[in-house]
């Protein structure tokens, strides 16, 4: 499950930290970013899967509508992600860590030599390691201070590094299940700046564990929803009951019968929600 979420100078975005849950529901005025946000945790699954000018593309045909105030003085942006590690995954690590918490973070910028990825890492650590901005009960964006960057520069104690690619073009992989940071060094290459390190990681479980499950998350499970209210007021279809939830809202009676049925805490707390948006 995503917990945190960074995003610096990302289209509308100057900087926004979010701490997520289970549920999360931005509340705004229009135009105050609140899709740009989810369209940047698009984005990084568009990436990881495709690379980043598929990514690019998908958007605009210009790199600079995905910048901050499209100026000049700033040449791309960056964002980040926190994932809590789910139990089964954890159970594969070195029992002598106390990891809970995945981080990737990137940087994608338009260099000398074109738009590209100009570092990139993926860090293993406990759940302490960065303290996370209280859950906003405020209408978004928070107004925060920007900072310089969001993005390691170095190691830090307590927090290990399974990939990584440097802006001088290195790409560094460590598996996971080293019982040290540092050790089981697996690679030196260059992807280039077009290829996501996460994205070429090698899908192995076993050296692996945490980074190839939540790389799957990235590319597979972030869904974008466009609800269509005609097929939302409508009545719901019987053939939706055993569907799943579609992408239209079509579906959404069924769901609600279904959560309050087998869930009722879980409906209660999606209700009260609901009811704080309204």
């Amino acid at each position: 499950m995503i917990r945190r979420f960074q995003a610096l100078n990302y289209r509308c975005l100057r900087y926004v930290d979010v701490t997520m849950d289970r549920f999360h529901v931005l509340v705004g005025a229009n135009a105050s970013g609140k899709s740009t946000l989810f369209d940047a945790i698009a984005f990084l699954g568009d990436m990881v899967r495709d690379g980043v000018p598929a990514a690019t593309e998908k958007r605009t045909s210009n790199f600079r509508d995905l910048v901050w105030g499209g100026s000049r003085d700033k040449h791309g942006f960056q964002l980040a992600l926190e994932f809590d590690i789910p139990a089964v995954v954890q159970r594969k690590l070195p029992e002598t860590t106390n990891f809970d918490t995945f981080r990737y973070e990137v940087s994608v910028q338009d260099g000398e030599d074109g738009v590209g990825i100009e570092a990139e890492r993926g860090l293993l650590m406990p759940g302490n390691a960065h303290p996370r901005v209280p859950i906003q009960r405020s209408l978004f964006p928070m107004p925060l201070e920007p900072v310089e960057s969001i993005v390691s520069t170095r190691g830090k104690k307590g927090i290990r590094t399974i990939f990584s690619k440097s802006p001088n073009g290195k790409d560094s992989l460590y598996v996971e299940v080293a019982d040290k940071a540092g050790k089981g060094w697996v690679t030196s290459i260059s992807f280039g700046p077009l290829r996501s390190t996460f994205g070429n990681l090698p899908a192995s479980p076993t050296a692996f564990p945490v980074a190839t499950h939540l790389k799957r998350f990235l590319e597979m499970r972030i869904k974008r929803l466009f609800l269509d209210s005609e097929k939302m007021r409508a009545p719901s279809p019987p053939h939706f009951r055993h569907a799943g939830f579609s992408a239209d809202g079509g579906s959404i009676p069924w769901q609600i019968r279904h959560l309050k049925a087998n869930d009722r805490a879980s409906f209660d707390q999606w209700l009260a929600h609901v009811r704080t948006t309204l």
